[in-house]
């Protein structure tokens, strides 16, 4: 902590001063695509890979898995043979590709804007999930509520959120609502990469 500060309001050169480390910060642009379970979001996403690639960019993506564990390797192989054996962060390099793995503790979950600082190769990265990491957003509702947990897709709508891809009716529904967000047709692909570019 600074111990005094001169009139200035600059430390003097010999105040002690206690220095955060900064978060990483991502290399390029990213977008989230938010919202709940079965509203669409992968299948935009796609779509919106497809369409930004045609369009010259380069893309990246990024995708939350919300459960425990998954399996990126394949059975048999080497590296996967490695992983069974024990190995807790497994690494492949070849002349055209690389990845690596590592497993973790559920509280040491690898922060998103560290990973995202690796993506330097890349003109916009495309995240699908993350509701509450405070990315901007476009939020996918295929309905006004998730059936699942009783809650309104809408609620996911903040000051980060750039659009809401959906249907005419949800779009009516947020209209009523009062909400200034930006509605779009959740099939329109394109429509959404204008919104991206134009973000960009």
């Amino acid at each position: 902590a600074v111990e005094s500060v001169a009139a200035n309001g600059a430390a003097p050169a010999s105040a002690p001063v206690a220095v955060t480390p900064a978060a990483p910060t991502p290399a390029v642009p990213a977008i989230a695509f938010i919202g709940y379970q079965n509203s669409g979001k992968t299948t935009l996403v796609e779509k919106v890979i497809a369409e930004l690639t045609r369009r010259g960019l380069r893309v990246g993506s990024l995708k939350h898995h919300g459960h425990h564990g998954f399996d990126i390797d394949v059975p048999a192989k080497d590296t996967w043979r490695h992983h069974q054996a024990g190995s807790k962060h497994v690494g492949l390099i070849c002349a055209t590709r690389w990845a690596e793995y590592a497993d973790t503790r559920e509280e040491d979950e690898m922060p998103a804007r560290e990973l995202l600082s690796r993506y330097n190769d890349v003109d916009v990265v495309i995240i699908e999930g993350y509701k509450t990491e405070g990315f901007d957003n476009i939020v996918v509702a295929r309905s006004g509520v998730d059936r699942l947990r009783g809650k309104s897709s809408l609620d996911l709508v903040d000051g980060h959120t750039l659009a809401l891809a959906c249907n005419e009716a949800l779009a009516r529904q947020a209209f009523d609502a009062g909400f200034a967000t930006r509605a779009i047709n959740i099939n329109d692909a394109r429509a959404i990469c204008d919104l991206i570019q134009d973000h960009l």
